[in-house]
C-alpha cells in the first residue's frame, strides 16, 4: 500500500482507527516515522467522539502555493467529518513527531499552519503523545 495515497472513509472515527490499526503494521511499513504518521492519525481518531462519516487521509499530504515546487505545508493527516453540526468541529490536521516530547514540537508546527487558514475558522490545538491535532470549527 502506498501511504501517501491512503484515504480511508466510512462511519464511526473508531471504526476507521481500527481499519487503519489492522493494514499498517511495523511487518507492513518498515519507515518507522511514516507508520508513526498513520498510527497518530489512529490515536486522534480515537479521540474523537463521532459515529457519522469520516474521511481520512494519512500520510504526507503536500500544501502548495501556485506550484507543485511551492511547498508551504505539509499535514500528516486530515480528517474531515463532513456531516458534523455546525457547533463542532468539522475537520482535525495531525501532526506527528516520532521522538519523546515530539508533541512539543508538533503543537508549535500546527500554530504555524494556522496562519494559512481562514480567519473566520476557529481553530485549537490539542497535544497527545507524540502527536498534536488541530480541531477546526466554523467562527
Amino acid at each position: 500500500k502506498n501511504i501517501n495515497e491512503c484515504v480511508y472513509i466510512g462511519n464511526g472515527c473508531k471504526k476507521i482507527a481500527q481499519k487503519i490499526r489492522s493494514e499498517f503494521t511495523e511487518n507492513d511499513c518498515m519507515n518507522k516515522n511514516q507508520l508513526h504518521e498513520v498510527l497518530s492519525c489512529a490515536n486522534v481518531l480515537e479521540n474523537i467522539q463521532y459515529s457519522g462519516l469520516v474521511l481520512c487521509f494519512v500520510g504526507g499530504i503536500k500544501a502548495n502555493k501556485y506550484k507543485k515546487s511551492d511547498k508551504i505545508d505539509e499535514l500528516d493527516g486530515f480528517i474531515y467529518l463532513p456531516n458534523r453540526k455546525d457547533d463542532a468541529p468539522f475537520a482535525y490536521i495531525v501532526e506527528a513527531k516520532n521522538y519523546s516530547h515530539g508533541e512539543h514540537d508538533a503543537v508549535k508546527q500546527l500554530q504555524g499552519t494556522k496562519k494559512y487558514l481562514s480567519p473566520n475558522l476557529v481553530c485549537s490545538i490539542v497535544p497527545l503523545n507524540k502527536c498534536a491535532y488541530m480541531e477546526i470549527k466554523i467562527g
